[in-house]
């Protein structure tokens, strides 16, 4: 995968969404930091008032999601042919990183059934998922 990182939109930050800044103030280099209100007072504010000179998304970066993500959040790797392949409590999952594109299945004793199909960027986004699902 050609670029690592993207910009998220503004509407998508939260309290504990975990970004990459580049605080221009202290002319640091990237630092991974999960977000409190005052971070979050800082993206609204940088948001607003970007400008040519420092746009917005060359403060703030968030990485794409990785294998290495996902297994960090307790998922079994099974397979890394064409797509990345987990399971975990009774679901399995399926990840086309060049796609961003997750599909979760339900593995239960007579059925199996898709719970969810679609776009996933990143581990914040994952999360969010796993958590709607009931998945731990």
């Amino acid at each position: 995968m050609e670029n690592k990182y993207f910009t998220p939109d503004i509407e998508d930050v939260y309290v504990g969404y975990e970004l990459e800044w580049k605080c221009k103030i202290r002319n640091q280099d990237w630092e991974k930091t999960i977000c409190d209100t005052d971070l979050i007072s800082i993206i609204y504010d940088e948001y607003e008032h970007a400008d040519f000179e420092e746009p917005y998304n060359e403060q703030f970066r968030v990485p794409y999601l990785t294998k290495e993500q996902i297994e960090a959040e307790g998922w079994k790797l099974l397979s890394e042919d064409k797509y990345l392949q987990f399971i975990k409590s009774g679901y399995s999952i399926s990840y086309i990183e060049k796609l961003h594109l997750l599909i979760v299945i339900a593995l239960e004793e007579k059925q199996i059934s898709v719970t969810y199909s679609g776009e996933c960027k990143d581990v914040n986004t994952f999360r969010k998922i796993m958590k709607l699902l009931k998945i731990n």
